[in-house]
């Protein structure tokens, strides 16, 4: 799927790119590979977090899933943080450590909520078995 630009909106006193949100869902295998899986965690959270471009970035797990869910000034913002050290290095090892990984993104007007993330995700059939 191929994201438009956003348009603009007014937080405030500010006119602000509408952000593109993320939320990704992991299902990670059991043993060893979610020890693995847990080294990437924090650091990757932690880049998220100091990236250019990024206004939002949590992880926390649901429905026997971990997901990510981050808000992002632009796509390429977004992709830059994704192409990056130590996401990049966790993304090629996701193959191997999980079952499932899957990803859905939409524009929002204010900060990314969870009950709405989360209920995108399994709108737009995410949550099917691998």
């Amino acid at each position: 799927m191929i994201l438009q630009p956003p348009p603009c909106v007014v937080f405030g006193q500010r006119r602000r790119a509408i952000p593109l949100i993320a939320i990704g869902g992991i299902a990670v295998k059991p043993g060893l590979r979610l020890v693995e899986f847990s080294l990437y965690i924090a650091p990757s959270l932690r880049q998220a977090r100091r990236a250019q471009g990024c206004l939002f970035a949590e992880v926390r797990p649901a429905d026997g899933r971990y997901f990510s869910l981050t808000a992002w000034e632009s796509p390429a913002a977004m992709k830059r943080y994704a192409r990056s050290w130590p996401h990049r290095i966790a993304m090629a090892r996701a193959a191997v450590l999980a079952t499932e990984s899957r990803f859905h993104h939409f524009h929002a007007e204010g900060p990314p909520d969870w009950t709405d993330a989360l209920a995108r995700w399994r709108a737009a059939g995410l949550d099917r078995a691998a």
